[in-house]
């Protein structure tokens, strides 16, 4: 019983990682969207410099940007699931969470990926 109820608790938390914009409990930052809004204007400069330069140089700039483009989702995924790992374990702590083999492998499973 209690591992499906790990199991359940596990899928919900991947669940809300899904990036639902959607549900009740999303937060907006303001601050987000003001820098997306630079990033969208600064990108159609960008795109015309672009234009002037060659094509080796402009696939090497494209490539970077990707890879800094992953590194910003991997860095933000990785900040949500260590916000889970810290509920979890302030959970435990405060005895609301019997701390158990279960836990631990949810949380050990969570620093993997």
């Amino acid at each position: 019983m209690e591992n499906d109820i790990w199991n359940e608790i596990s899928s919900f938390l991947n669940q809300l990682r899904c990036e639902n914009i959607n549900r009740e409990s999303y937060i907006y930052f303001q601050e987000l969207a003001n820098i997306q809004l630079k990033k969208k204007m600064e990108k159609e400069k960008v795109n015309i410099l672009l234009n002037h330069i060659s094509n080796e140089d402009r696939e090497k700039l494209k490539q970077y940007g990707e890879i800094l483009e992953e590194e910003a989702f991997v860095s933000e995924q990785r900040a949500y699931c260590q916000g889970y790992v810290d509920c979890i374990q302030l959970l435990a702590g405060l005895g609301l969470l019997k701390k158990s083999t279960d836990m631990e492998k949810i949380i050990s499973e969570m620093k993997s990926n």
